[in-house]
């Protein structure tokens, strides 16, 4: 390690003080890290070092509160079929039809779940929660602006479920590929990869004219769990007889799925368990704290704990027989949330059961993995069987087993994704679980994954297009310049490096605007918010010599 003296500078009159900082070798490269102690005091501040000054940075009070904000604009500036000046006129206002019958449906309203025009149930319902929490604790300025967005997007759905609790998977998807199998089309436990996209194009608004979006009516029981939570945690934010809609609607949901086959994957077993536990806290709540139990009882038999002689990663879960590691992209830590939820309304041994499989997740899993790069990221995901080796690099994981901190491009169904959504559900968790169990530690740490997306990486962009000075090009091919965009971020090299794309010529992969990280990013920053802890800052800065 080379020593060298940087200086940190407020912008405020001409105070400076000293900062030690070391060249740090790691596997991505070498990096000047440094602790910045001692500045704690409000203020703009910006590190000067020999080789050149780095850009202001905040310190103080109140700065996640830029996340809510341009959250708020973004989930404005994606509504569906309402014109937004600047940004996009009053699309899709007539009906839709169902893919299985032609029948016409009301799909008219709520958001579009990234660049495009698609409606995906799973990952734009998610909003309803996220919005509902900035309308009940978020700065009273915003609280009316989130109430407005909650029963917008509510509204949408209410009228969109079926008499018979009937999910759509999405609006605007368009077809299934020809001879598409629906037992395996789930890539990463992500939603959104089985359609053709041809439903995104402007139709002419006129019903029944020939160019309706589809409804895609096959079953996607995550996206029933998902909806069945977020109308839920939406009851508190009024108007009444919207908020007592919402509760039905959910229920009628949750016995229809209640009534068929369950399903086996751990995505869908930890989504149905949060759904239980987001029914369990309504009053006279439909499920009971053995619904809860039974669920989390499954769900704890698939976390992988390594034996005390076996090196490597423990803590994280497994698909059902241990048939795989349980990975994904939009859904990350959706075990340890749902384990989280139970522990907040079981008691007892339960209650400190799921709260010990939570730690252990984030303690001998997130954290210990995220020692691994200079910058604190938890990892990807593990994999049991790692594909094509001998292109792309997996770390010892324990028991023969590989991870990686970015998702492995060479992958059965070629798809290389950005992992915004992964590092912001992260984020999410460490924040809350930070708060409820009093860990600072995990707070930090939540809090260091923000500094990585807003800037702190090895490009120096922020991921956040309201947020900082520098970003990568956003992409939309629908509607470019979207206000408070979050892109889907970094993608790995075969060598798990970080790749972003810096130029002009912009790729979904890294640069298409996404909703889902936008919403774990404003439940992250409450929880943060709520945790009221003075701001840790390290700064990390790629040598350019």
């Amino acid at each position: 390690m080379d020593p060298f003296s940087g200086v940190a500078a407020v912008d405020e009159g001409d105070q400076r003080r000293s900062v030690l900082c070391h060249r740090q070798r790691t596997r991505w490269g070498d990096f000047f890290v440094g602790e910045l102690a001692g500045l704690d005091g409000p203020g703009v501040y910006s590190l000067e070092a020999a080789d050149g000054i780095s850009l202001p940075f905040e310190v103080g009070t109140g700065v996640h509160d830029r996340i809510l904000d341009g959250y708020l604009d973004y989930t404005r500036a994606q509504r569906s079929a309402e014109e937004q000046p600047g940004v996009s006129g009053p699309l899709f206002l007539d009906d839709a039809k169902q893919d299985v019958d032609g029948a016409q449906v009301l799909a008219v309203g709520g958001w579009y779940d990234a660049g495009d025009h698609r409606q995906w149930t799973s990952t734009t319902a998610l909003h309803l929660g996220a919005l509902a929490a900035i309308a009940v604790e978020g700065p009273h300025a915003w609280r009316e602006r989130a109430r407005a967005e909650v029963n917008w997007g509510r509204d949408y759905f209410l009228h969109l479920v079926g008499d018979g609790g009937q999910v759509p998977d999405n609006v605007g998807g368009g077809a299934l590929p020809p001879g598409f199998d629906l037992g395996t089309w789930w890539f990463e436990n992500h939603s959104g990869t089985a359609s053709d996209g041809s439903g995104s194009l402007p139709t002419d608004d006129l019903p029944s004219s020939g160019d309706e979006r589809t409804v895609m009516m096959h079953r996607n029981p995550h996206a029933e769990n998902v909806l069945v939570r977020e109308l839920a945690a939406s009851c508190p934010v009024g108007p009444d007889a919207q908020a007592a809609r919402s509760r039905i609607v959910a229920e009628r949901v949750w016995r229809r799925s209640a009534a068929l086959p369950p399903e086996s994957r751990t995505l869908f077993l930890a989504s149905r368990l949060r759904a239980a536990a987001a029914l369990l806290r309504l009053p006279r709540p439909i499920v009971s704290q053995k619904d809860v139990l039974e669920l989390a009882e499954v769900l704890l038999r698939r976390q992988h704990v390594s034996a005390d002689t076996e090196p490597g990663l423990s803590g994280y879960f497994m698909e059902e027989s241990d048939v795989d590691a349980f990975r994904s992209i939009p859904y990350s830590c959706e075990p340890a949330h749902a384990l989280l939820d139970a522990s907040e309304v079981l008691d007892g041994e339960a209650q400190d059961r799921a709260s010990r499989a939570v730690a252990a997740y984030i303690d001998a899993y997130l954290l210990a993995d995220a020692e691994s790069n200079p910058f604190g990221l938890p990892p990807y995901g593990v994999y049991l069987d790692p594909e094509d080796d001998r292109r792309q690099v997996f770390r010892a994981a324990g028991g023969g087993r590989g991870v990686r901190t970015f998702m492995a491009p060479w992958n059965r169904d070629l798809i290389v994704h950005g992992n915004s959504a992964v590092t912001m559900h992260q984020c999410h968790l460490l924040a809350r679980a930070g708060v409820v169990a009093q860990r600072p530690d995990w707070t930090r740490a939540a809090e260091r994954i923000l500094h990585w997306a807003t800037g702190a990486n090895p490009e120096g962009l922020s991921l956040f297009m309201d947020i900082g000075y520098r970003h990568p090009v956003p992409f939309s091919p629908r509607r470019p310049n979207m206000p408070g965009a979050v892109v889907n971020g970094h993608i790995g090299r075969g060598n798990d490096t970080p790749y972003l794309e810096t130029s002009n010529a912009v790729s979904w992969n890294t640069q298409e605007v996404y909703g889902v990280p936008a919403a774990y990013a404003a439940h992250a920053a409450l929880w943060l918010n709520r945790a009221g802890t003075a701001p840790q800052h390290t700064t990390r800065s790629k040598d350019a010599s």
